[in-house]
C-alpha cells in the first residue's frame, strides 16, 4: 500500500497515457476504415462518346409535306361533288363515264395534208403537171410556159424543150419559185385531217377536216381549225369553241 501511496500520481498518468494510445490507435483504425470505405464511391472521369447525329429523314419529310399540303380537288372527276354516269355498252357490260360533251372528246391522230405537183411529160409546147391537193389526185393540168394556172405558172423550162432537166414553177398562192423534175415533185403541207372519237357514245370520226360537221352527246359541231397538235371545234348551237389536243400532247 506504502507503494501505491508513492507512486499513485505516476500510476494513474500511465494509465490515462495508456487510455490515450489506444484511443489514438482506435482512431487510426477507424480512419483507414473510412478511407477505404470512401475509396469505394470513387467517381473516375472518363472522356464520354459522341452522340451519333439522329437521322431525322422521315421529321423533314413530314415537315415538306406540311409545308406543301396537297389541293383538295372538289371539281372535275372528284365523285362526291360531281357524280359519275355509266351507260350500258352493247355487249351489256357498263361503261364509266366520267366526261360528257365536248370535254369527252378526244383527238387520236392528226396527220398532213400534202398539196403535190409532179413533172409527168412534155406534149408538143407544153408539160403535163400531176395535181395532188390535200393528199387527193387531181386531174393532171397542161400548161405552157408564162402560161397562169389556178395553182401554178411555168417561168422557166431548163434543158431540151421535149425533154426538161426541170422546170421553174410560180406558185399563184404566193409567187413563191419552186423546181420540179422527173422523180422530184414539189411538195407541201397544205392542211391537217384529224381522227377524233367520242368515248360516251363509243363514236369515231375519221379523216376529219376543217369545216367538217360532227355530232355526239346531243350537239353538233364545227371544226373550225387543224394543225399537228390540236383541233378546234365550235359547237353549233352556242359557238362556243373549244380546243381538243391531239392525244399525248403537252
Amino acid at each position: 500500500m506504502e507503494f501505491l501511496k508513492k507512486h499513485y500520481e505516476k500510476i494513474l498518468l500511465s494509465f490515462v497515457l495508456l487510455c490515450l494510445a489506444v484511443t489514438a490507435a482506435w482512431f487510426q483504425i477507424k480512419i483507414n476504415a473510412e478511407k477505404e470505405r470512401s475509396q469505394q464511391y470513387i467517381i473516375t472521369l472518363t472522356k464520354p462518346k459522341e452522340l451519333k447525329p439522329l437521322d431525322l429523314t422521315t421529321n423533314q419529310a413530314t415537315l415538306q409535306r406540311l409545308q406543301n399540303p396537297p389541293s383538295i380537288e372538289l371539281y372535275g372527276v372528284h365523285n362526291l361533288f360531281n357524280p359519275v354516269s355509266w351507260k350500258v355498252k352493247s355487249d351489256g357490260s357498263f361503261l364509266k363515264i366520267v366526261k360528257e360533251g365536248v370535254d369527252a372528246l378526244t383527238a387520236t391522230k392528226i396527220q398532213p395534208l400534202f398539196m403535190e405537183l409532179n413533172y409527168e411529160r412534155a406534149s408538143g409546147a407544153g408539160y403535163w403537171i400531176g395535181v395532188k391537193s390535200k393528199s387527193v389526185k387531181k386531174p393532171s393540168v397542161y400548161a405552157k410556159l408564162n402560161e397562169k394556172k389556178d395553182l401554178f405558172k411555168i417561168t422557166e423550162v431548163k434543158g431540151p424543150a421535149e425533154d426538161p432537166d426541170e422546170l421553174v414553177l410560180e406558185l399563184t398562192e404566193n409567187q413563191q419559185a419552186v423546181s420540179i423534175s422527173k422523180g422530184k415533185p414539189f411538195q407541201k403541207v397544205e392542211a391537217y385531217s384529224a381522227d377524233l372519237r367520242y368515248e360516251p357514245d363509243n363514236k369515231n370520226f375519221p379523216n376529219q377536216q376543217v369545216n367538217s360537221i360532227i355530232t355526239f352527246g346531243g350537239e353538233s359541231y364545227k371544226i373550225i381549225a387543224i394543225n399537228e397538235r390540236d383541233v378546234r371545234v365550235s359547237a353549233i348551237s352556242t359557238d362556243k369553241r373549244t380546243t381538243i389536243l391531239l392525244k399525248g400532247a403537252k
